[in-house]
C-alpha cells in the first residue's frame, strides 16, 4: 500500500468524496439526535447541511485531515490520516488470509 496524498483537508477532496462524507456524517447527526424533541422535525437536507457546516469547521484540525492511499491491488480508498496505520494492518491481514 502506498499513501498518495496526505494532510488534505474536507473543503480540498473530490466533490464525490465531500458528499459521501457529508451523507456519513448526516447519518451520524440523525442517530445522534434521534430522541431530541428540537430536532425531530429536521429533513434529511438539514442534517446535510448541518453535516457540511460541521465537516467544513473541524477541517482545520489535525484528527480530521484525509489521506488518499493506493492499495496493492489498485483500488484507491480515502480515510482520516489517523487512520492510515489501521488500514496498512487490514491490508496486511487480507493478504495472510488471501482475501485481496
Amino acid at each position: 500500500m502506498k499513501i498518495l496524498k496526505q494532510k488534505i483537508k474536507f473543503s480540498d477532496l473530490p466533490k464525490a468524496e465531500q458528499v459521501s462524507e457529508i451523507e456519513g456524517e448526516a447519518l451520524s447527526w440523525k442517530n445522534i439526535f434521534k430522541d431530541e424533541e428540537d430536532w425531530k422535525t429536521c429533513t434529511d437536507n438539514e442534517y446535510r447541511d448541518h453535516a457540511k457546516k460541521m465537516l467544513i469547521v473541524e477541517q482545520d484540525l489535525d484528527c480530521k485531515k484525509y489521506s488518499l492511499i493506493e492499495f496493492k491491488n489498485g483500488r484507491r480508498k480515502w480515510v482520516f490520516d489517523v487512520d492510515v496505520e489501521s488500514e496498512i494492518e487490514r491490508e496486511a491481514d487480507r493478504e495472510k488470509f488471501n482475501l485481496i
